[in-house]
């Protein structure tokens, strides 16, 4: 939430989730996405930049069409399972393990 204020940044959240990281009446929750590409993708027109923290970068229930993300906008993915098949050519990923993770804490401590 830190995060989503400082950089004044409006968070979505995967269709049907079964949880929330977010709180849903923050000012800058924007809501579910779109479970079809189509949707999704007109959904962020407009943003420059999408970055998925601690989950898959979409959640596809529909097939579509087309690009993952609007032409200009930038996808970054930050979690332990890399998508590299939905990321494609249309973004970058951080890869990190939980191990990976702990060990870099324990060093800043």
């Amino acid at each position: 939430m830190q995060f989503a204020e400082r950089h004044h940044a409006r968070v979505f959240i995967a269709p049907m989730a079964g949880t929330c990281g977010f709180p849903g009446d923050h000012r800058l929750f924007a809501g579910h996405l779109s479970p079809m590409r189509e949707r999704i993708v007109a959904t962020l027109e407009g943003h420059d930049l999408v970055l998925a923290i601690g989950a898959p970068a979409f959640t596809y229930h529909v097939a579509g069409e087309g690009p993952h993300v609007p032409p200009g906008t930038t996808l970054c993915q930050r979690h332990h399972i890399f998508d590299g098949q939905r990321l494609g050519t249309e973004g970058d990923a951080l890869h990190l393990t939980l191990v990976h993770q702990s060990a870099a804490r324990n060093q800043r401590s």
